[in-house]
């Protein structure tokens, strides 16, 4: 998943990522991490934020948390993260407080893949096509 942002009149990418134990240490615990990589330095500037997996699940009452896209929201100066499994966007603060968390309803969004927003404020998701037809919906702010 990425996004572009400018931070400090620089221009950054964003990462978000599902970090599981098998990736790096069976002793360490799931979590979702979003990193920062800087475009002008050609290298990771590091995590942004870091959620342990057990937390997260706590505050969303799921079992489980895949992202699946994520877009920075200049205007707020918040992260949105999607899952197309869960139905879910989250909206944190740059240090990774949870502040918001949207369900959205599986008639109208069978895989949710993109999450972007125009300057207006308007939300845009794209869900992916597969067996049906893709689908981009709009939501005013």
């Amino acid at each position: 998943m990425r996004s572009v942002k400018w931070k400090d009149s620089r221009l950054t990418l964003l990462i978000g990522a599902l970090a599981c134990k098998q990736m790096f240490d069976d002793n360490q615990p799931e979590q979702v991490s979003v990193f920062a990589w800087s475009v002008d330095e050609e290298k990771l500037a590091g995590a942004l934020f870091e959620i342990p997996m057990e937390e997260l699940r706590q505050s969303i009452g799921k079992k489980h948390f895949n992202p699946s896209g994520i877009v920075y929201r200049s205007i707020t100066g918040t992260v949105f993260l999607i899952a197309a499994r869960q139905r879910l966007i989250l909206e944190f603060t740059l240090n990774g407080e949870l502040i918001a968390i949207m369900q959205l309803a599986k008639k109208e969004h069978h895989q949710v893949e993109g999450i972007s927003f125009l300057s207006n404020g308007l939300l845009i998701l794209a869900d992916e096509g597969e067996k049906r037809r893709a689908r981009l919906s709009l939501y005013s702010p």
